[in-house]
């Protein structure tokens, strides 16, 4: 029997910007048959074969599509799927910790994600309808669209080991980069030091500092360092 028979059905609607229409659990479900098909260049007609699918305009196929691109898991090219480093580091994890600190850069991938942990970081996440009605009035996700878009958030959360009991959604405090792009880059947090978050009243700072902590001259330049980029009424002064 195909993934698609034996799965609940969900409905996804067009919305006015992306999302992802299933949450990480669900996708990781449908990269592995990727992986398992060898995981670069896959053809779609042999990806759907293998899913059971006669042909790829099902909304259940679409989703899983968009929502592995949007997490920064899979790229398609001339109908040909291929999975990126993070798809492979996740489903062929070196060890547990490395796994959990890719599931958490990739849950922060989306452009939607992004804006909704800068917002909830360290708050507790509303219900799931008043969620959707945010996403709507606030984040230009379209009302048909806005409860899938909110479940899938709130799953991709908890999947991923950043909602707390409380509903809380938890700021990583591991050695984490923040951006497919940084970490396209190279740059990685260097060893024997670790990142901490920081919440402001326009987002999130991340300052990376030595684990056996600065000293006081250290505490002074950063002081100084921070002070021009103090802004006032969106302008930012440079001394």
């Amino acid at each position: 029997m195909s993934e698609e028979t034996t799965e609940k059905k969900r409905t996804f609607q067009k919305s006015g910007r992306s999302y992802p229409p299933y949450n990480t659990e669900d996708t990781l479900k449908f990269i592995s048959v990727i992986e398992k098909l060898g995981g670069r260049n896959v053809s779609e007609a042999v990806l759907l074969k293998e899913l059971g699918i006669k042909e790829p305009r099902t909304k259940s196929f679409w989703g899983k599509v968009v929502s592995g691109k949007q997490f920064g898991l899979l790229t398609v090219e001339d109908k040909n799927y291929t999975l990126t480093d993070w798809a492979k580091l996740i489903l062929r994890p070196k060890d547990e910790e490395s796994k959990k600190e890719t599931l958490r850069n990739s849950f922060r991938n989306p452009e939607l994600y992004k804006e909704l942990y800068e917002r909830f970081g360290g708050q507790q996440i509303p219900p799931v309808d008043t969620l959707a009605n945010i996403l709507y009035h606030d984040h230009r996700i379209n009302v048909n669209a806005s409860s899938d878009a909110a479940k899938a958030f709130v799953e991709s959360a908890a999947y991923v080991g950043l909602l707390d009991a409380d509903n809380v959604l938890r700021i990583s405090q591991t050695n984490e980069t923040t951006t497919q792009s940084v970490k396209s880059e190279g740059i990685k947090t260097p060893v024997g030091s670790f990142t901490v978050p920081i919440i402001l009243s326009k987002g999130i700072a991340y300052m990376t500092l030595p684990a056996d902590g600065i000293s006081k001259n250290d505490y002074e330049k950063l002081k100084k360092l921070i002070e021009l980029y103090i802004t006032e009424e969106a302008v930012i002064i440079r001394n």
